[in-house]
């Protein structure tokens, strides 16, 4: 039989049964490696930030490599109690990114902290034009006091735009710190199931050893942080 469709739990809900006949089968799955650069992408220091709440973010990147993306790198942080946010890639329209995704997932708060930090998200699309501008757009979400903050820095094209309603645009005069990946090399710094449904992000130090996992099922998170002594795995907080 075909895997049902994928089911999540509701906060104070009832157990549906649909939640148990998913487990009947297995779930659609992409692992996410290190890969390469297949865009030029921003990683000078941050000097501004812009803020999730009342304005969605669209940052144009030129896909010089490929045909594919298989992971986009944001310069995030938090303030207050943080917000969810929804990030998409997204194809060109005239200048603007266009109404439809190519793929998005749900950046949850509780992945991000007040100390900025890349965070990689799994936005995998094929098929892709090389040569051609793309973009990652942030919805607007959160407010003044409990929001998300995206590091910008720079004023070198492409540039990002703001909008606060997702469909008319403005240009400013600075990029969104980001980066764009694809291909199968190197870590394994994320998985994705059922098409972001369920997400994992896996954090390295220097030495190429593991020290964090986050996870995201719906209106379930965890953020695990792995503790070592002399290379031996010690405790999981």
């Amino acid at each position: 039989m075909p895997t049902p469709t994928w089911a999540p739990a509701v906060a104070g809900g009832q157990a549906a049964a649909d939640q148990l006949n998913q487990l009947l089968g297995t779930h659609p799955t992409q692992l996410v490696y290190e890969g390469s650069a297949v865009a030029t992408g921003n990683t000078v220091a941050q000097a501004s930030q812009y803020g999730s709440n009342g304005q969605y973010l669209a940052q144009p990147f030129v896909l010089a490599t490929g045909t594919a993306v298989d992971r986009v790198r944001l310069w995030v942080a938090d303030a207050g109690a943080g917000a969810d946010v929804t990030v998409s890639l997204r194809a060109n329209n005239a200048g603007n990114p266009s109404a439809a995704s190519l793929a998005s997932i749900v950046l949850p708060t509780e992945f991000v902290s007040g100390t900025a930090r890349w965070v990689d998200l799994p936005l995998r699309a094929s098929g892709l034009t090389n040569g051609a501008t793309y973009w990652i757009v942030t919805t607007a979400a959160g407010d003044a006091t409990n929001r998300a903050l995206f590091g910008a820095s720079g004023a070198a094209a492409p540039v990002l735009k703001t909008s606060t309603n997702g469909t008319t645009w403005g240009a400013t005069a600075t990029q969104l710190l980001h980066r764009v990946f694809a291909g199968a090399t190197g870590l394994l710094v994320a998985a994705s199931e059922d098409s972001g449904a369920r997400w994992t992000e896996l954090t390295y130090d220097g030495t190429g050893t593991l020290t964090d996992v986050r996870e995201y099922v719906g209106v379930f998170r965890n953020t695990r942080t792995l503790t070592y002594s002399s290379g031996i795995l010690t405790g999981v907080s």
